[in-house]
This record gives C-alpha cells, sequence and structure tokens, in this order.
C-alpha cells in the first residue's frame, strides 16, 4: 500500500549584481541522503539570471501553495498518513528535523539563504528581496514508511500509469517517452504510427535499440 506526501519548493532570485558570481550552478552535498531532496543550491538559468533553492517544505495538498488550501487539507492527510505506511516516516527522528528545517527556511528568507551561503559566502541575504517559482512535488511512501526511489508503473487492460516520476525528471523524459510507447506497444494498448518518428536529435528506433527494449 502506497501512499502520496507533498512538498513544496521555493525559490529566491537573486540581483543582477550575482549574474557573474559563479560559472556553473552549484550543489551541495545533500545533509539528509536518506531523503529524496536536494538542498538549496545556487542556480543559474537558461537566460543568466541565478536563483537559491529549492527547499523542501512539508504541505497537505499536491495544490498547497496557500494557508487556505493547506488548512483544508490538513485532517485528511494527516489520517491518510496515520492510516499508511508514512506514519513511520512521521515519527521518524530525522524526518522530523528536515521537516523542521525546511518549515524554518520558508518562514525565515535568511534561513533559505544562509544554506547556500555557506559555499558562496559574498552572497548577502539583505540584497535578495525577490521570490522565484515555487512548484510541489509529490512522493511515495510504502507501507515500511520509506521514501520509494523510482517510478512505479501500474496499469490494466483498460489503463496505465505512471506514479513517482521524481528528479531528474525532465532530464530523462524523452528515453522514458519511448520505453513507456514500446511498452504500451507490446501490451497491445497502443499502435504506434511510424518506429522511425523522430523528434530533434531523438530517433525513436534508435532509443529503443540502445535501451535494448
Amino acid at each position: 500500500t502506497f501512499t502520496d506526501v507533498h512538498f513544496r519548493g521555493e525559490y529566491w532570485r537573486t540581483p543582477k549584481e550575482y549574474n557573474n558570481l559563479t560559472k556553473t550552478s552549484v550543489y551541495s552535498v545533500p545533509e539528509y541522503p536518506d531523503y529524496p531532496f536536494l538542498d538549496p543550491h545556487w542556480i543559474i538559468r537558461v537566460d543568466g539570471s541565478c536563483e537559491i533553492g529549492p527547499n523542501a517544505v512539508p504541505v497537505f495538498s499536491p495544490y498547497g501553495y496557500n494557508k487556505t488550501e493547506n488548512i483544508k487539507e490538513f485532517i485528511p492527510k494527516i489520517l491518510e498518513m496515520f492510516r499508511s505506511g508514512a506514519r513511520k516516516t512521521i515519527f521518524d527522528k530525522q524526518f522530523q528535523e528536515l521537516a523542521i528545517n525546511e518549515i524554518q527556511s520558508s518562514i525565515s528568507k535568511s534561513a533559505m539563504i544562509n544554506r547556500v551561503k555557506r559555499f558562496l559566502p559574498k552572497i548577502d541575504a539583505k540584497k535578495i528581496t525577490e521570490k522565484g517559482t515555487s512548484g510541489i512535488r509529490s512522493s511515495v511512501i510504502n507501507e515500511n514508511g520509506q521514501f520509494v526511489p523510482d517510478v512505479i508503473l501500474e496499469g490494466d487492460s483498460m489503463s496505465f500509469h505512471i506514479l513517482n516520476y521524481n528528479s531528474p525528471g525532465a532530464t530523462g523524459a524523452l528515453p522514458f517517452s519511448a520505453y513507456i510507447v514500446n511498452h504500451l506497444n507490446k501490451q497491445g494498448m497502443f499502435e504506434s504510427e511510424s518506429s522511425d518518428a523522430q523528434c530533434g536529435p531523438w530517433k525513436f528506433s534508435d532509443i529503443i535499440e540502445k535501451l535494448a527494449l
């Protein structure tokens, strides 16, 4: 039995004076490697702008961007977690410590910025005033209270579901899509119009061959 838990990742945009602070994005070593989260890091976007983030704030809904939504879903989600393996996660001391740190980094801008300032000391939290994007990821927890690290594929003769497709989701999206299409072809659920379909440098038949599918 699986259940999902939700985490909101938040970012801060940095002023233009920091655009040349580094040549590449800088990632720190996660403080809690047993959990599927990256600590806030230094990100250089394709347009040259820079951001700090994301954190991983526990929320109670896949749409939990505001207090109203989280308050509405708080009791149903807590009850769901206590009826599943997630109850073990709730009482795990390391997870409790992680949750407290992430909530603090959401409440306090300085707490968030200082997590990156440890390896980029030139950053001044007072100069960072603009919030960036935010997004919510839903992670799956199994009956043992463990975060499931891999994608879960579920289906029958009438439907097919992709669950827990996490980072680096965008990086692996094209080959994974080819894998799914090929799988559905074999199951007789989907018939590809062309095995030579191509998107830029990606050719469906070549990907299938290289993935040994």
